[in-house]
């Protein structure tokens, strides 16, 4: 079901979907590899919060490639939560 969306490159409000990305960079790639990713769309069946959202991506990575590395969040993600 569509949401009401921030278009990124024109600011305004849009019709689209949330999007969840996790990338990570390797020892043998130059560019960053994506592992996790997910659209939803807060009007959907279930939905909860972009908070647990970003926790299960962040948990599904730990699971399949443990605890070790170093997490760079963007913006919106300050919260002692994380």
């Amino acid at each position: 079901m569509l949401d009401r969306v921030r278009d990124g490159s024109t600011g305004e409000t849009e019709k689209g979907y949330d999007t969840f990305e996790i990338a990570a960079l390797t020892e043998n790639k130059e560019l960053p590899v994506e592992i996790y990713s997910r659209i939803y769309s807060s009007l959907e069946k279930g939905f909860k919060s972009q908070n647990i959202e970003a926790f299960n991506g962040l948990n599904f990575v730990e699971k399949h490639f443990g605890k070790k590395g170093i997490y760079a969040l963007d913006r919106g993600y300050d919260a002692n939560k994380y």
